[in-house]
């Protein structure tokens, strides 16, 4: 694959890098002259930092371009999902064309609001050229300004405005995209030039509820997840046969139970009924979480700490609101035994998600970790209390089994685990590979669960599958 080929090159011109750094310190230590070591050093790091950026250079894909969230300039601040909303389907329409590199929506958009050189933005995106733009949007009438801009010398390659009635709002996105590819003087094969085509017309009342819809959900929480459901169902309400708000309202149902907001019992139903639903018309990629997360969760489930760490690291520095970026690190800490940081972390995951269960969970095993039952305790009294009252939301019996482990408590923790597998708890997926529950591998009640679930005594940094009858339906969390 490309990327895995530029990605091998960067990092044998780092290692190689690297390693001309360190002879050098050896030869300039034990053979040249002390006085010389800061001018070798210098000249050595410049040398790095020279072949770094070249070679990120020739590695920019020829037809690259990150569209950066359009302005929202109605008169309406509340507008701003509709602006939002449209830079996400023109993400999403430009990444159909065929050797067109487009910047996944979450890193666009971790440079929204800012007031950031788009040169510097381009080289961070690691891309050639920047679309950005603005909406207005007044009653049934929508302006939307764009405007794209080469990388290299922040000059102008097209600009354009365009004045339409809302009903016509997916042939004004048709006329944008078309007219980006024109610019960027790339070839439409006549598959792509069918996708670009706009379909069937759609009511524009759906369409603006199931923009609304993909706005509340991003966020993340359970407010986002319940405001976006009600969206998405007055969109399926006003056109059944819409796909889109099906497929959002899929994902929702998914996440619900997944986090531990919804019983799963009664939310994965939910979320395959809507799933089949949008199978009949859907064209678009459903809604979809951070790429970057998801490679920092996979490394970190594989046990492949230090580059889980760099990665979350990372998304932190574009989005320091990123919740699952922390809930991540606290983790890593937590492996680590850094129990007090991991605390830290997991309190503002906790803070900031709105004491979703997965959350509360594992900052109750970390306060447990580090010796305080007290807080750990009251922590687990709160996710029972939500298993007793199952309309204020879902404690998993899985996370519940976790935090009794790391009390010391085995039987209590063995009794939850088999609550989790009659329960068919998703996070089940993860018995073998995190959390480990190293305490419990001896216990024979343990083994056995292991055996019905058709999975190895030995941990493993591997992913773990259930058996087809338990094989949850639902995202990995946070990604």
């Amino acid at each position: 694959m490309p990327g895995r080929h530029t990605d091998k090159k960067l990092d044998s011109v780092i290692i190689i890098s690297l390693a001309l750094s360190l002879g050098y310190f050896a030869y300039d230590k034990f053979v040249l002259e002390p006085s010389r070591e800061a001018e070798l050093v210098q000249i050595t790091t410049e040398a790095v930092t020279e072949q770094m950026t070249e070679t990120r250079k020739s590695q920019l894909a020829d037809k690259s371009i990150a569209v950066l969230p359009f302005v929202n300039m109605s008169p309406n601040t509340e507008d701003e999902y509709f602006s939002d909303g449209l830079t996400e389907e023109l993400i999403g329409a430009l990444a159909k064309v065929r050797n067109l590199h487009v910047t996944a929506r979450t890193s666009a958009f971790a440079f929204k609001g800012t007031d950031r050189d788009i040169r510097n933005i381009g080289q961070q995106l690691n891309v050639r050229t920047v679309l950005e733009g603005s909406v207005r949007r007044d009653q049934d009438r929508i302006r939307i300004t764009a405007q794209l801009i080469n990388v290299e010398d922040g000059f102008h390659l097209w600009s354009e405005s365009y004045d339409h009635k809302l009903e016509n709002v997916l042939s004004l996105q048709e006329s944008i995209a078309r007219a980006i590819v024109g610019a960027l003087r790339i070839q439409l094969t006549p598959d792509m030039d069918k996708q670009f085509s706009t379909g069937a017309p759609i009511n524009p009342k759906a369409y603006d509820l199931y923009l609304k819809g993909r706005y509340h959900w991003a966020h993340i929480n359970e407010g986002g997840f319940r405001q976006s459901i009600e969206a998405f169902r007055k969109a399926v309400a006003i056109d059944p046969g819409y796909a889109p708000p099906h497929a959002g309202l899929a994902t929702a149902y998914s996440f619900m139970g997944y986090l531990g907001i919804m019983p799963p019992r009664q939310a994965f139903p939910l979320s395959v009924s809507e799933a089949n639903a949008a199978l009949v018309a859907l064209s678009l990629d459903p809604l979809s979480l951070p790429i970057m997360n998801s490679v920092a969760f996979k490394y970190l489930v594989r046990g492949i700490y230090n580059e889980a760490e760099q990665m979350d690291e990372e998304i932190i520095a574009l989005d320091p609101d990123f919740i699952a970026a922390h809930w991540n690190l606290g983790i890593i800490q937590l492996m680590h035994g850094r129990f007090e940081i991991a605390v830290n972390k997991f309190a503002y995951a906790v803070e900031h998600s709105g004491r979703m269960p997965p959350t509360l969970a594992m900052l109750a095993y970390a306060y447990a970790k580090s010796g305080d039952e007290t807080n750990s305790l009251a922590i687990l009294e709160e996710l029972m209390g939500l298993r007793e009252n199952p309309d204020r939301g879902y404690a998993p019996a899985f996370l519940i089994a976790y935090i009794y482990e790391g009390l010391g408590r085995t039987g209590a923790a063995l009794d939850w685990l088999e609550h989790a597998v009659e329960e068919r708890d998703g996070w089940l997926i993860y018995l073998n590979s995190f959390p480990r529950f190293e305490s419990l591998r001896g216990e024979p009640r343990f083994k056995d669960i292991l055996q019905r679930l058709q999975q190895p005594e030995s941990s493993t940094t591997q992913s773990i599958s259930l058996t087809k009858a338990h094989e949850p339906r639902f995202p990995v969390l946070f990604i």
